[in-house]
């Protein structure tokens, strides 16, 4: 059987590693939202630049139909 100071010694670490535990749960939580806000950001700013680039693709087509239009 343990001795006193032993089972102290035993809920210390105990209480220790549950605080230990919890605040690393909290932590990744906290890195999960930032990590889904990048992704976000990303899949944004990608669906922006796609955007442009079909814009300039488009405006490019027109603008070469409008020159072929004049050379006929």
């Amino acid at each position: 059987m343990l001795g006193m100071g032993e089972e102290e010694i035993e809920k210390e670490y105990e209480t220790f590693r549950l605080d230990l535990e919890r605040m690393v749960e909290e932590r990744l939580k906290s890195i999960e939202k930032r990590v889904k806000t990048l992704e976000d950001e990303v899949e944004r700013v990608g669906k922006e630049t796609e955007n442009i680039l079909n814009n300039k693709v488009n405006n490019k087509d027109k603008h070469n139909k409008r020159k072929r239009g004049f050379k006929l």
